[in-house]
């Protein structure tokens, strides 16, 4: 399934949320903005399993979109697009002339995120636009480990947050710790379904 149907979606859901959660954290209604938050995952999630389910199943998806780079390269796209969601809600929440939020961490972890949105979205391009421009072997390589890397990250993230008991902190980064975990989550369960889908087209007989 191609992202062209589902990204402006995804976009949409991004700005939308984001958005909605600097309304409800001036508010200083948590609830609202885990809500919020959580929208944005299932939307991730959703949008991941339309574009990934097709390939589970035999038959369903022609032998010409039978390549695991392909389906990489928009997996990897979805990710960078959770990270991009990521920083631009840190910034958005803790800018306290809107929101009324203060942090000193917030830019740096705002920066953090949109630096790795941007080396996912670089190492989405580079996996190619086609056949007529194949990958360097080792970044195929490079896709099932990092796949692996990402969700072991978030799990042990998401294990700091809950065992910490961060995640419902009511402190100043009481936002911050909302987008933490949700982006987390939403990694974790993105890189789970992408790497499913590798191991399905590089084990499946030609």
């Amino acid at each position: 399934m191609s992202l062209q149907r589902i990204a402006p979606w995804s976009v949409a859901l991004l700005a939308v949320t984001v958005v909605g959660m600097m309304i409800t954290a001036h508010a200083g209604s948590a609830a609202a903005t885990w809500a919020l938050a959580a929208a944005f995952v299932a939307g991730a999630i959703a949008a991941s399993l339309r574009a990934n389910a097709p390939y589970w199943r035999a038959g369903v998806v022609g032998p010409q979109d039978h390549d695991p780079m392909l389906a990489a390269r928009r997996n990897t796209r979805l990710a960078a697009l959770t990270y991009a969601w990521a920083g631009l809600a840190m910034q958005g929440l803790y800018t306290t002339p809107l929101t009324g939020l203060r942090w000193q961490h917030g830019w740096q972890y705002a920066l953090a995120f949109a630096l790795v949105a941007f080396g996912a979205f670089f190492y989405a391009r580079a996996l190619g636009t086609g056949t007529a421009s194949p990958p360097h072997p080792r970044l195929e390589r490079l896709a099932a480990p990092l796949a692996i890397a990402q969700a072991i990250a978030a799990a042990c993230g998401l294990a700091y947050l809950a065992g910490t008991g961060k995640a419902l902190s009511t402190r100043a980064d009481w936002a911050a710790n909302i987008i933490f975990v949700s982006a987390a989550l939403a990694i974790m369960v993105l890189s789970a379904i992408g790497l499913r889908t590798h191991v399905t087209l590089t084990r499946r007989p030609e």
